[in-house]
């Protein structure tokens, strides 16, 4: 017993030592003009990792990120505006800093502003907005898309929510995001294969993605999986 104390203790210590000397490196790494070293500073100050917790630390290193062209920062501060994590929840503040992400390449950026947009959040309620925002996120402004943008416009074009109604471009934009292991989408594009909306009826493809949807933690995906065979 004493001598798993004795490891646990041991480990404990070299943890330690290990955080201490990341906390230096990205330290020396940031104020040495190294933006990432910024960024991964500001996570370790916003979640305590290795560190005591300090928020306004963390807002200092995303806003050094942010302002050096990471596009990243701008994004995590953005988050931490909007939710009032640590600092003054400030609505308007996290959409500039969201539009600075987006322009600047971060699909996250874009698919929050998507969002924002489409509730009015922190916004006047602009559904062209929203559409403009999520097309961004799921196309990605420097290729690198985001398979949420592209679920939650498939979802609207397959329902006709905020956009007019166009079951052949939410096939489309459901197959990517699937395609990129969103449940959901995998659980929409199912039905529509089922339902024969936008794409040849087919029970073989409904039941691959609901299967997919299913197995991807969509708890829609799983019922509709199960009706399907019950319904043959």
């Amino acid at each position: 017993m004493k001598r798993l104390l004795l490891i646990g203790i041991l480990l404990m210590g070299i943890n330690a030592n290990l955080y201490a000397n990341k906390l230096e490196d990205l330290t020396n790494s940031c104020n040495g003009g190294d933006i990432v070293g910024c960024v991964d500073l500001a996570w370790m100050y916003r979640k305590g990792e290795g560190v005591n917790q300090n928020t306004l630390k963390a807002e200092e290193f995303y806003t050094k990120g942010c302002e050096g062209g990471q596009a990243s920062a701008c994004t995590y501060l953005g988050d931490m505006y909007r939710k009032g994590e640590g600092l003054n929840q400030d609505k308007s503040k996290s959409v500039q800093l969201y539009m600075k992400g987006c322009n600047e390449g971060d699909s996250y950026a874009c698919t929050r502003l998507g969002t924002m947009y489409f509730t009015g959040e922190g916004v006047v309620k602009n559904c062209l907005k929203a559409e403009e925002f999520y097309t961004k996120g799921c196309s990605g402004t420097k290729g690198v898309g985001n398979a949420l943008a592209c679920s939650i416009l498939g979802v609207n074009y397959a329902n006709g929510i905020g956009v007019k109604k166009n079951a052949f471009k939410a096939v489309e934009l459901l197959t990517k995001s699937c395609h990129w292991n969103n449940a959901i989408a995998c659980t929409q594009l199912g039905m529509m294969y089922y339902n024969g909306e936008g794409t040849k009826k087919s029970f073989r493809d409904a039941e691959y993605f609901l299967r997919r949807g299913c197995y991807g933690g969509d708890d829609n995906g799983c019922k509709s999986y199960e009706s399907l065979f019950d319904s043959k």
